[in-house]
């Protein structure tokens, strides 16, 4: 859950995003459909400097032939129940979230 929170994040919560991601790594994710989203997330966070949209990661996980069909369509389920959350306390986020790196 926590995994599937901090990546909802990262692609609605820009200040959220510039603040975490670069401590982040792939390690870190357990499941490997979310280690694929935050694999996308975090190359377009380096490459555009912003969070990206929904259907920016489904279509460049659509063009990850890593992924099975499976795989894909597990991942397009997963952004597709994210909603942007303006409620959750950034401090509070945070704090799960370096203690979820540790």
């Amino acid at each position: 859950m926590l995994e599937e929170t901090i990546l909802n994040h990262l692609m609605s919560n820009e200040q959220y995003a510039r603040k975490v991601a670069p401590y982040l790594q792939l390690e870190y994710f357990e499941d490997n459909t979310n280690r694929k989203m935050f694999e996308h997330i975090s190359e377009y966070l380096n490459k555009y400097n912003t969070v990206p949209t929904k259907e920016a990661v489904v279509i460049e996980l659509g063009n990850d032939t890593s992924l099975t069909d499976d795989q894909y369509q597990q991942t397009v389920e997963t952004i597709d129940r994210f909603q942007p959350d303006e409620k959750t306390s950034l401090d509070w986020l945070t704090e799960k979230t370096e203690e979820w790196c540790q």
